[in-house]
């Protein structure tokens, strides 16, 4: 097989979606690294709760870092997908690349929930804003696409190699600003590789330079589609309203359960308070009587 500008292209992209789309996934490793170099350390009073020598108001702490991380990262696809459609693929991967990088800096500086939550937050923009890229190999298609989840995958084992460097005696400080600049290297490459827009399926590139070209007569600026139409694009996808369906089903039983369970209990709360000894009426789930001594 000839290797042609698309395959570097497909390549680049490649790459940066592995280093930086689902990193946030790999906290396991990174909360190892976190403790370890005595990371809110100061909230601990001298005792210890578990083998890596964290104490629970240590663990609170960091366990608040991943969430804001994982509320970043499901929070920000709508987002990067708005900013493809509107400002383009390379405005988008390569700004969320520098994002990614600006939080990296920041957990370096030990700034560890805005750190995390940037990371976090720009990782989906170089997953979603290059499987376009997709389009350039028509013959296939799927298979560059499931490349593309192949790299999203991997990137969850970022921080797992960081382990053998940081037991090897490099600090967090040290890795997170060599991953920073790495970030700033990636965003130069989505300048280079990514278009203005996107690739259409059929598209052909070539080598310009540093940079990649659509090759052929320069295509004709589309209208950039309303939110009606959007919308309407998204409602007529197959398996949409059936996820739909499914999912407001499974969040109205769990609202009704939530508040038949607050019901029950401020319901037994009064009837406590009132000072008698039976359950009334409906009440016999939550009722515990008092054990008969012989």
């Amino acid at each position: 097989m000839k290797l042609e500008t698309r395959h570097a292209v497909l390549a680049s992209t490649l790459a940066i979606s592995g280093c930086l789309s689902g990193v946030a996934f790999g906290w396991a490793a990174l909360v190892v690294m976190l403790k370890r170099e005595g990371a809110y350390e100061e909230l601990c009073d001298g005792t210890t709760d578990d083998d890596d020598g964290a104490c629970a108001a240590q663990e609170v702490a960091l366990s608040r870092v991943f969430s804001i991380g994982i509320l970043c990262l499901f929070a920000s696809r709508l987002p990067i997908g708005v900013a493809v459609d509107r400002l383009g693929s390379r405005a988008t991967t390569a700004g969320t690349c520098a994002v990614a990088a600006a939080g990296s800096l920041c957990l370096a500086e030990r700034f560890y929930g805005l750190g995390f939550g940037l990371l976090a937050g720009a990782g989906p923009g170089v997953h979603l804003g290059a499987m376009h890229v997709s389009n350039l190999f028509p013959e296939a298609k799927r298979t560059a696409l499931g490349a593309y989840s192949t790299a999203h995958q991997c990137s969850t084992f970022v921080f797992s190699l960081w382990l053998p460097l940081f037991n090897a005696g490099a600090s967090l400080r040290q890795l997170f600003r060599g991953y920073a600049a790495l970030l700033l290297l990636f965003a130069a490459g989505c300048r280079a590789a990514q278009p203005r827009s996107r690739y259409e399926l059929g598209d052909a590139v070539a080598r310009a330079g540093c940079a990649a070209a659509l090759v052929g007569a320069p295509r004709k600026a589309s209208a950039a589609p309303s939110l009606r139409d959007q919308v309407a694009a998204v409602w007529r996808m197959e398996g949409f309203r059936p996820l739909l369906v499914y999912k407001s089903v499974s969040l109205l039983s769990m609202q009704f359960f939530v508040a038949v369970l607050c019901c029950s209990v401020l319901a037994s709360l009064a009837w406590a308070s009132l000072g008698w000894d039976r359950a009334g009426p409906g009440l016999c789930l939550l009722h515990i009587s008092e054990p008969t001594r012989l």
